[in-house]
């Protein structure tokens, strides 16, 4: 696709994401929650905007993924966009857009001046691959919606504490549903992780064309795998809550972009 139309609409898509958070943040603001579905259809729109720019820069070539570290960013808060649009069908998430929607057009903007590369491609063309990555994309984007609500979590259950009641503590729900969403997601979450970890593994090999190696985002994975395992653990054997459910989230969270985001980072200084 033409360079200069994928750079209208990374600009077109990045208004689309403000305008939808800053819709969801006007309605939120006023009584009731009658008016975050116009917001949500924005971020519909700019999701759609996002998936062709997806669709001409990762999968620019046949059966290739271009994962330079721009793209796979981009790719990456697509696939967590689309879960939580999808994710509003059934569950009381939306609020979740106040963090997501300026976060993905942040990384637009981000990738619409960044360098454009090709330091790491992926041949889709392996079945094992390919579903080893839809898979982890599927853990990603699950691990990132329960970061997201842990960081509303936090800000609601501060905001008790502390009898400032200010917007936040008024839109969103009590603290039990809050927490109780943030268990839903992390279960799931953990169970992608779990079985990318396991196809990891098992299909090192097919995957990667060498044997299982414990490079740094092999062992930075684990570690965020154990944090994930031990929080739900210690959430069902002695009620881990509150802040504590918040930091072991966070914690978790971080580790994991680390695997990716970090070492990605450091192979790109090093090209």
């Amino acid at each position: 696709m033409n360079t200069a139309v994928i750079f209208g609409l990374q600009l077109l898509g990045t208004l689309l994401y403000a305008a939808a958070a800053l819709r969801e943040w006007l309605v939120v603001r006023g009584p009731g929650h009658w008016g975050v579905t116009p917001a949500l259809w924005l971020g519909a729109g700019a999701l759609i905007v996002h998936t062709v720019v997806v669709a001409g820069q990762v999968f620019a070539a046949s059966e290739l993924l271009n994962l330079d570290l721009s793209y796979a960013l981009s790719l990456f808060v697509w696939l967590a966009i689309l879960q939580f649009l999808l994710a509003t069908l059934f569950l009381e998430v939306q609020l979740l857009g106040l963090i997501l929607f300026p976060l993905a057009g942040v990384v637009l903007l981000i990738e619409a001046f960044a360098p454009s590369g090709e330091s790491l491609r992926l041949d889709l063309s392996r079945p094992a691959l390919a579903g080893h990555l839809v898979l982890s994309l599927l853990a990603y984007g699950t691990l990132t919606l329960a970061a997201v609500q842990a960081i509303l979590l936090r800000i609601q259950e501060g905001q008790l504490r502390s009898k400032r009641f200010g917007v936040m503590a008024r839109i969103l729900p009590a603290l039990q549903p809050m927490e109780d969403l943030l268990f839903h997601l992390l279960r799931v979450g953990f169970g992608m992780l779990t079985l990318v970890i396991l196809t990891g593994v098992v299909f090192s090999e097919q995957l990667l064309g060498r044997p299982l190696s414990f490079d740094h985002k092999t062992v930075l994975s684990l570690i965020a795998w154990v944090v994930f395992g031990l929080l739900l653990w210690g959430h069902r054997r002695y009620g881990w809550r509150g802040r504590a459910a918040v930091r072991w989230t966070l914690s978790g969270y971080g580790i994991l972009l680390l695997a990716y985001f970090g070492v990605r980072i450091i192979m790109e200084l090093k090209a």
